[in-house]
């Protein structure tokens, strides 16, 4: 199984393997990554053989240099989320986002004010210095 933990609710995981989602209330120490649905969407950032990957519904790409990411407030409460890899669009996709205040931070190397998606996604592409921590928190759980 390769299990990616949701983004929003914790308690929720996905198996990669076998596409099915469920909820789990025991402790799960071999988390490869994150998840979130984005209407009837998977979008999910996780590590697999020591790389990085983002996934797409369909599309999967290696999360290395050459890709970016560029972050976009439409309107109050929706994001636009643009990848490049070179100078390429890659993926590009809206999705709600309500901040939420007075709220702890879902895992121990995420920051509090990137309760969002999207922001997430952002630092984790942009910083090569967070990427290789991510890879790194999640290798030592596998």
């Amino acid at each position: 199984m390769k299990l990616l933990r949701n983004f929003e609710l914790h308690d929720i995981l996905f198996d990669l393997e076998s596409g099915k989602e469920f909820k789990n209330l025991e402790p799960v120490t071999n988390i490869y990554g994150w998840y979130r649905q984005i209407e009837d969407v998977l979008t999910a950032l996780y590590v697999e053989r020591n790389e990085l990957y983002f996934l797409f519904g369909t599309t999967k790409f290696q999360v290395g240099e050459d890709c970016k990411v560029e972050l976009i407030q439409l309107v109050e409460n929706t994001k636009e989320l643009l990848i490049y890899h070179k100078e390429d669009l890659t993926v590009r996709f809206s999705f709600p986002f309500v901040p939420k205040f007075n709220y702890p931070a879902p895992f121990d190397y995420l920051n509090d004010l990137e309760q969002d998606w999207g922001l997430f996604i952002q630092e984790i592409f942009n910083n090569p210095v967070r990427r290789r921590n991510m890879i790194s928190n999640l290798m030592e759980r596998q």
